[in-house]
Parts: structure tokens; C-alpha cells; sequence
């Protein structure tokens, strides 16, 4: 056991440089796998998440009567991909518009009275998040 050990010390020792070497390429190997992993982990994660936030928004002529909108309002409810249905009046269109702009709101200086459309903002369900599934919510 005492000559083996020497023996491996010795060893160690006298080839020292190779030795780095391979720790060097052992480490940079795994460190290289588990970013791999991570990269992996975090793109499933976010693409998971991603359909949840997905919505539609459909504006609505500004002459449309309120028993007409109520009437678009019942029909899509009533479509089995739509999660969630709000209604956007102008004003608050227009209210939301400045909140997102935060400071930047200097942008609708110019601009006078209410440019902004009556709009509904749609939340599909995860099996309408596609090209066909999208498409046949609007075609309904």
C-alpha cells in the first residue's frame, strides 16, 4: 500500500502539467454541459409560460351601436378557444396607452381628442395558441 501510494504521488508529481491539462479540459467539459442544461431548462420553461400571455385584439368601428357590440361580445364568450374577453371602451384605451408610455406620454401632445377605437382583448386558450387555432376564432 506504501509503494503504491508513493508510486501514484510520484507520478502525479512528475507530470504535473498533464495532469492540469486534464483537470482543465474535465471542468471545461462539464461547466460547458451544464450551461447546455440550464439554457435548456430556462427556453422549456419560458415557452410554457408563453401561451398564457398570448391575446388577440380585435378594434371595433367607432359608429358601432352598443347593442351590436354587446351582441360581438356574447357571440365570441360563447367561442370554446376564448378564455377571457375584455372590453376596452376609448377612454380607457386611451388611459392604458398612457400608462404604458409612462413618460414618453409627450408622444399625444399633437394628437387631438381620442384617436383610439372601441377594441376587445382576447384570451385564448393554450390548444388556440397557432396559426389554425387563431384563424378559426376569427373566422367564427
Amino acid at each position: 500500500m506504501n509503494y503504491t501510494l508513493r508510486t501514484a504521488l510520484q507520478g502525479l508529481w512528475h507530470d504535473k502539467w498533464l495532469n492540469l491539462l486534464c483537470t482543465l479540459t474535465i471542468a471545461t467539459s462539464l461547466f460547458l454541459v451544464s450551461l447546455a442544461s440550464v439554457a435548456y431548462i430556462n427556453i422549456k420553461t419560458i415557452s410554457a409560460k408563453l401561451p398564457d400571455r398570448f391575446s388577440i385584439t380585435v378594434f371595433l368601428n367607432e359608429d358601432l351601436e352598443e347593442e351590436r357590440i354587446k351582441a360581438i361580445i356574447s357571440q365570441v364568450q360563447k367561442h370554446k378557444s376564448v378564455k377571457k374577453l375584455k372590453y376596452i371602451s376609448r377612454e380607457q384605451g386611451l388611459a392604458d396607452l398612457r400608462l404604458s408610455l409612462g413618460d414618453a406620454d409627450y408622444v399625444l401632445e399633437g394628437i387631438e381628442g381620442n384617436p383610439l377605437p372601441p377594441s376587445l382583448e382576447i384570451g385564448v386558450t393554450r390548444r388556440a395558441v397557432s396559426g389554425d387555432g387563431v384563424g378559426r376564432l376569427v373566422r367564427d
